[in-house]
């Protein structure tokens, strides 16, 4: 994966350490059904998610 052209995926700590510690081009998105578990994250993750990723988009389905 620290390969690739592009990773997609949701907020999750995989997709920030393949950002954050290999330099990864991310694009972070927002599967439905997961918009609750977005506004539980705690300020700490959100901080983090937004030093290394991307705001999250939503697919279009």
């Amino acid at each position: 994966m620290v390969t690739a052209d592009l990773l997609i995926g949701a907020s999750s700590t995989a997709l920030l350490n393949l950002a954050a510690l290999h330099q990864c081009p991310v694009l972070r998105v927002l599967p439905p059904g997961t918009e609750a578990l977005e506004r539980a994250l705690s300020e700490d993750q959100r901080s983090l998610l937004s030093r290394y990723l991307p705001p999250p988009v939503s697919p279009v389905v």
